[in-house]
């Protein structure tokens, strides 16, 4: 139904047919459609996670539920012994022998993994070092997370295509921004061109995906302007609890009363994409709404109603109660990055004729 992403994903159930979203992890966990799985028993869901975990290596030989210990055995050594079932699912808790039957059995299972080659191997405790023939790349892993999730770690950078990393692009800004460099993966930088300034910028694919945007466009925010721009274009839907530290804020559902932390650029990127959001999902957004911040919004009704279009004036001579120098310079220079306004020379403005109102 959707690209393979490392965050989220929307699969259809072969079985029932129905939609639903679930994350990588958890498929390859073992966890399937939520309405089939509903259908199981305990201890049949239980058994097929299991199985999918144990690789083979571990037999289940008695469950009752998930706050109680199970007992498992390993056939490489044919002990017995009992755990907690979260602990072997989410905590690779395994035989404190580490053992395999044998090389050849290592060799054989690597093998039966795919297109991988044991390159060095002394016991299961320590690192393996594999081959990825395919990309030519060397990696070590650990043998047991190896075991469950056999991905070369190159090619799990590459894993996301250019054609992808473009559709998500188009999917978060529609055809606002443009990949004009060579995709290489989600940690190497990119550069995009913001097609609204003409500016080519260089970004990690993974940071744009996070919601940062043109340094020359867009602007921090104030926290009440923040707050504001998330109630008008929700329709009341969100409101924002609270900041946390620099970057980040607790957002609300009003409707269900469930609060969720995210960067605030995140937040911005989710109520304003091109395509609805999964993530802060609404029925209708306000996408009129003003996302010029209030004091920006206070010195251009100012600058329009002390000059005419086209008339130059000095940030010195911006006569605004309550606000101070280094303010009111920081401002106007947003102003004129947003291309409100046009500079003249050093310190000196106007507003663009085009734009007279």
């Amino acid at each position: 139904m959707s690209p393979w992403r490392e965050d989220l994903i929307e699969l259809r159930c072969r079985s029932c047919h129905h939609c639903f979203l679930t994350t990588p992890h958890r498929v390859q966990s073992g966890w399937g459609c939520p309405d089939c799985d509903t259908k199981l028993s305990d201890q049949e869901l239980f058994q097929h996670i299991f199985d999918t975990a144990a690789c083979g290596d571990y037999e289940l030989l008695s469950f009752s539920d998930m706050n109680h210990k199970v007992t498992i055995r390993h056939h490489a050594c044919g002990r017995e012994y009992s755990v907690r079932p979260r602990s072997f699912l989410e905590e690779s808790a395994r035989c404190a022998c580490g053992k395999v039957s044998s090389r050849e059995e290592l060799y054989r299972r690597i093998d039966l993994l795919g297109n991988f080659e044991l390159i060095d191997f002394q016991n299961t405790k320590k690192p393996l070092r594999i081959l990825h023939p395919e990309c030519g790349s060397e990696f070590t892993v650990n043998y047991s997370r190896f075991i469950r999730h056999p991905n070369c770690t190159r090619c799990a950078s590459l894993a996301r295509s250019e054609q992808e990393f473009r559709d998500e692009i188009y999917g978060l800004v529609g055809d606002e921004y443009e990949l004009i460099g060579v995709y290489k993966g989600r940690k190497t930088d990119v550069q995009i061109l913001h097609k609204t300034c003409n500016t080519v910028q260089t970004y990690k694919p993974q940071r744009f995906l996070m919601g940062t945007r043109c340094a020359k466009c867009h602007h921090r925010l104030i926290y009440s302007d923040f707050c504001r721009i998330v109630n008008e274009v929700s329709y009341g839907v969100y409101t924002i609890d609270r900041q946390i530290g620099e970057y980040d804020a607790l957002i609300r559902n009003t409707q269900t009363g469930e609060p969720r932390k995210f960067p605030i650029v995140r937040i911005m990127q989710e109520l304003f994409r091109f395509k609805p959001s999964m993530i802060l999902p609404l029925e209708k957004r306000n996408l009129n709404v003003s996302l010029t911040p209030m004091v920006s919004r206070r010195v251009m009704e100012w600058l329009s109603e002390c000059y005419a279009p086209g008339e130059a004036f000095s940030i010195r001579r911006i006569d605004l109660p309550g606000m101070e120098h280094q303010q009111l310079s920081k401002t106007v220079q947003n102003l004129y990055r947003a291309n409100k306004l046009e500079r003249i020379s050093y310190g000196v403005y106007m507003i663009p004729p085009e734009r007279e109102k």
